[in-house]
């Protein structure tokens, strides 16, 4: 988190950038094992299926009511992550080397 930005200005940047980040990464390791995206190899994407599996899931047992505190918990859930990230990284900057590499923290 940037020196002076608030924890509801760090919250949609960094989810919004560790989703873009996660996605190059997984595409990377799955052009490099010749291998594309929407394939049965992309962990990203069986992540998110067994969310999806476990969301209906909970749906089918305990109906659409139950819909309101999955959001809640998944949102209380990536806010604690992000809450920690945010404590854990406040006014740090790491400078780029001169292979144009971030420094190691």
């Amino acid at each position: 988190s940037q020196m002076g930005e608030t924890f509801y200005e760090f919250w949609p940047r960094t989810v919004i950038g560790s989703l873009k980040s996660a996605i190059e990464i997984e595409t990377n390791r799955l052009k490099r094992k010749g291998k594309e995206f929407w394939s049965t190899e992309n962990e990203l994407l069986q992540g998110w299926g067994m969310s999806a599996a476990f969301h209906g899931s909970m749906i089918g047992l305990f109906g659409k009511g139950v819909i309101p505190y999955l959001a809640t918990q998944a949102f209380y859930g990536i806010s604690l992550f992000e809450i920690i990230n945010y404590i854990e990284h406040y006014g740090l900057k790491r400078q780029k080397d001169k292979n144009g590499k971030y420094e190691r923290t």
